[in-house]
């Protein structure tokens, strides 16, 4: 499907409502409240209202499935309205390279409501007044590998001075869990380095990616961990940067600006470390497995449910919205087995 260039003076919006809704009902909600299992645990100290900035810790396995399930909770939660969808921001590798789009759909992030990651964006998107999912540690938070889960890697200082400049709250979401979705993966930084400077990939899983080269579709595999979302009280970063006697959020010290990101990042990690030894102690809880398991029986959505549907169910999905319906059954399968 085609989109409108946006007329001159106008930001570029493409976020489509209607095809997050529908993939959300046919495809990855099955996914999340059967594989997945989301917990949601003090969602009520997410303001109604923007501006905030929701600030969540990586799963550091490769593929960004905390944030696809917090993302679908969230907006679950506020009835699927599209004025209360939460606007992830995402670093541009994650359209660049086909194989961060979940099985290379084009657009996916964007048509989501996803928002390129640019100061300039950050900016616009606060000042409207909108809620904001972001994940300081950025492409390190993703690529960290196994190794090192639930060890919050760098913040950066972007949001603080955005959160700051618009007087946001930033609210932590501490994801407990989600590390066990692909515990199989592992990173080491030269590779890593020798890839960026290479090939512009952020990093090389391993032993995930050369998998992948061979079966693609490995790279989305997934074990069924259950993912805990805890929220928790909202920073006041303007005051933390009041207290660094930053006045001007122009041209912010930048030194300054790092120790606020420092210390916001210290108090994630201790709250964080807390909430792992409360939640973490069954990542795959076998109970809530069956019953999901069950559930997806029941309401015949057992394919769409588990990794080894997902290719064929968003690929599907992603097709139907631009072609005629299918002649047939034997139609709707064979136009669809690659």
């Amino acid at each position: 499907m085609t989109m409108d260039p946006p007329a001159r003076g106008t930001p570029y919006e493409p976020f489509d409502p209607e095809y997050t809704r529908g993939i959300t009902d046919t495809v990855f909600g099955p996914a999340g409240r059967n594989w997945f299992r989301p917990r949601l645990i003090g969602a009520e100290r997410i303001p109604t209202h923007g501006p905030v900035v929701l600030a969540g810790n990586h799963s550091g396995t490769a593929y960004p499935y905390d944030a696809m399930v917090l993302d679908a909770t969230l907006w679950e939660r506020d009835g699927f309205r599209p004025e209360r969808k939460f606007r992830p921001l995402f670093e541009k590798e994650l359209t660049l390279a086909w194989w961060m789009r979940p099985f290379g759909l084009d657009n996916f992030w964007r048509r989501c409501g996803g928002i390129d990651t640019t100061f300039d964006n950050f900016d616009r998107v606060l000042a409207g007044g909108e809620r904001v999912m972001y994940y300081p540690e950025g492409v390190p938070g993703i690529g960290k590998g196994f190794q090192n889960r639930y060890r919050l890697q760098r913040f950066s200082t972007s949001f603080v001075i955005m959160a700051a400049r618009h007087r946001a709250p930033v609210v932590p979401v501490h994801i407990v869990n989600a590390e066990w979705v692909m515990p199989f993966n592992f990173t080491l930084p030269p590779l890593d380095r020798l890839v960026q400077r290479h090939f512009h990939v952020p990093f090389l899983p391993l032993p995930g990616a050369p998998l992948a080269l061979t079966f693609p579709w490995a790279w989305y595999i997934s074990l069924p961990a259950q993912m805990v979302f805890v929220v928790g009280e909202p920073i006041d970063v303007r005051a933390m940067v009041d207290a660094e006697g930053v006045t001007d959020l122009e041209n912010p010290d930048r030194d300054a600006m790092r120790r606020v990101a420092n210390a916001i990042r210290d108090r994630m990690q201790v709250e964080l470390d807390v909430h792992v030894a409360e939640h973490g102690k069954r990542p795959y809880d076998l109970r809530t497995l069956v019953r999901g398991m069950v559930r997806a029986i029941r309401r015949r959505e057992l394919f769409r449910s588990t990794p080894v549907g997902w290719a064929w169910a968003f690929t599907r999905f992603h097709r139907d919205r631009s072609r005629t319906p299918a002649r047939n059954l034997a139609h709707a399968v064979l136009r669809d087995w690659d």
